[in-house]
């Protein structure tokens, strides 16, 4: 085993417990105390015995039902109507564009080196004077690029927080 697959094996073993873990919910999937302990409004998603499976914010939640505002209006379901609820975690959208737009920002600073370079292999000192330009609107491309697919990038992924 070389000291490289070493490594990574001592990094995974380190870091397997902190994957395991779920950050959301520290408590059996089976409480119901987990729903009852959502925000009003957090948005759900509810899987009902019937297979339906419905999409809102929560109104109310008490020891023996749920009340979601879904897009066909307010429903409420029964303890043992709900067989799963998972919330949406937080979005990252914001800092998914900030990465997009720096590692965009610093492939096209690379992009316009690399034409900066061949440029002068081949013109000679016609291109000393596009070497500041071609390298600004690299980056300016290159960060516009790397922004939008930052920005939409899919975040907010949904965390079960009870199943029947």
């Amino acid at each position: 085993m070389t000291t490289q697959n070493k490594l990574v094996a001592c990094f995974l073993a380190l870091c397997a417990p902190a994957f395991s873990q779920n950050p959301v919910l520290p408590h059996r999937k089976a409480d119901w105390n987990s729903v009852t302990a959502l925000a009003r409004a957090a948005e759900v998603r509810v899987e009902l015995s019937d297979s339906r499976s419905v999409i809102g914010g929560v109104l109310n939640v008490s020891e023996d039902s749920l009340a979601v505002n879904s897009p066909s209006g307010q429903e409420t379901f029964t303890r043992e109507q709900v067989m799963r609820v998972s919330v949406r975690g937080q979005s990252r959208r914001g800092r998914n564009t900030l990465i997009g737009l720096a590692l965009g920002a610093g492939a096209g600073v690379g992009i316009g080196g690399a034409a900066r370079q061949s440029c002068s292999r081949g013109l000679g000192s016609l291109c000393d004077s596009f070497n500041a330009p071609v390298i600004g609107v690299s980056t300016g491309i290159g960060a516009v690029i790397g922004a939008g697919i930052g920005a939409v990038v899919p975040t907010g992924r949904w965390h079960e927080v009870y199943r029947q």
